[in-house]
């Protein structure tokens, strides 16, 4: 009867094989890889969830018509306040929505000027005053039935600035998170102040009239920026903010450079 083999025999003979301690090696190696990998995941559980700073911009003054489409942004900055935000807070991200109300049927009568357009949306989105063409900055809206509707805030944010400007008409801008900013040009019925807070789809006003796109009747001229560079708001309407903050990399033409000079803006508060 043949006697039953130890344990301690059966590793004599298992060891002595050839190519066991190389597999041993690399049993040994890979335990302690795949334990060194687990505990750097555990560990980056707790960032997970990286702070949002929101940064918030002061509003820009004494604005004349030439100024605010040539896109002469300067004044006197102050330091920058950001807030953040945890990673315990719940971040409601909005999306951009077009500057009208829902319940009127509107047609887009200037587009983006850019240069990536085909020849003739290139001209479609030029501007004529006074005998000279201007390269649109932003878009004109206008009421299908040629009425004065209720413009709308595209974002939640704060009212930096509301003047009469003697070329642009009634102007509101917003100022929202993330250095973007928002332009009303063209209102009447204006019915917010500056540093009121508004919602996304407050009313600011209504379309009304401007000298220099008189043309055009009752209509509201729109602009998104950012970083003060304007920016094709077409791209983004129905777009998260997150993605116009990642496409920051897009240009802009700035060239209203050659407005015609106006007389100096009323810049009181329209009430």
């Amino acid at each position: 009867m043949k006697e039953k083999q130890s344990f301690r025999d059966y590793l004599k003979q298992l060891t002595r094989k050839k190519g066991f301690y190389p597999a041993l090696y690399v049993f040994v190696m890979m335990t302690l890889v795949t334990g060194v990998i687990w505990q750097y995941n555990m560990n980056s559980l707790e960032d997970a969830l990286p702070e949002v700073t929101d940064v918030l911009t002061d509003p820009l003054d004494g604005q004349t018509g030439k100024d605010y489409l040539s896109g002469d942004q300067s004044g006197d900055d102050e330091e920058q306040d950001t807030v953040s935000v945890g990673k315990n807070d719940m971040i409601q991200v909005e999306t951009l929505r077009f500057p009208v109300s829902d319940a009127f049927e509107v047609e887009q009568v200037t587009q983006f000027y850019d240069y990536t357009l085909s020849e003739e949306d290139q001209l479609a989105a030029l501007i004529e005053y006074n005998d000279q063409y201007y390269q649109s900055t932003g878009i004109d809206l206008v009421a299908t039935n040629e009425t004065s509707i209720p413009v709308v805030s595209v974002l939640s944010g704060e009212v930096s600035s509301v003047k009469d400007d003697p070329l642009l008409g009634g102007v509101v801008e917003l100022t929202h998170d993330n250095n973007i900013k928002s332009y009303y040009a063209g209102l009447t019925a204006i019915s917010v102040k500056e540093t009121d807070s508004v919602t996304q789809g407050d009313v600011l006003g209504k379309t009304g009239t401007s000298d220099f796109r008189k043309m055009l009747g009752n209509h509201v001229h729109f602009e998104l920026r950012v970083d003060k560079v304007a920016i094709n708001p077409n791209t983004y309407f129905d777009q998260p903010i997150v993605k116009i903050i990642s496409d920051l990399q897009v240009t802009a033409d700035e060239s209203f450079e050659h407005l015609p000079d106006t007389e100096e803006s009323d810049t009181s508060t329209v009430e």
